[in-house]
């Protein structure tokens, strides 16, 4: 089993979005596919639900977000991790500055898009549930790719 990681800020937005849409597509499109989807916040506290606006953003696809909470990044999960997806190239050199072991193994998010882009995935966080739409379909649109880079 594969073990992937994504890496966000405060781990109740974009990531836990990433984690969740990562599962549901796995369990629909690659069932097959022996994949463990986890995520994490590089200055994330322990415990906290998904924002309000993640939990809607997701639920109009039929993706429940309202049993996660957050976690920090911590030595373990890095190490564990066969590959982690960051959403920023701030949140890759932070990792890699923590980490330097784990350099081979953090990509940016967009890499996996299409097309394939060196972009952040902006932060929504306290904007509007439309925004939140946006940075959901934006992490949407990487999903395949990332199926297709897991299943090499």
């Amino acid at each position: 089993m594969k073990r992937v990681l994504f890496v966000c800020t405060g781990n109740i937005c974009r990531s836990p979005m990433a984690e969740a849409l990562l599962r549901s597509e796995i369990a629909a499109a690659a069932p097959d596919l022996a994949v463990e989807s986890l995520s994490a916040g590089v200055f994330a506290s322990d415990g906290m639900p998904a924002s309000r606006c993640a939990v809607e953003a997701l639920d109009e696809l039929g993706v429940d977000l309202r049993y996660f909470h957050s976690q920090p990044v911590t030595s373990e999960l890095v190490a564990k991790s066969d590959v982690i997806f960051v959403m920023t190239r701030q949140h890759r050199d932070t990792l890699v500055s923590w980490y330097p072991e784990v350099r081979e193994k953090v990509f940016l998010l967009k890499e996996f898009g299409n097309p394939p882009s060196s972009g952040d995935v902006a932060d929504p966080y306290s904007y509007s549930l439309a925004v939140y739409r946006q940075c959901r379909d934006e992490i949407r649109a990487c999903i395949p790719g990332i199926i297709k880079f897991l299943k090499q």
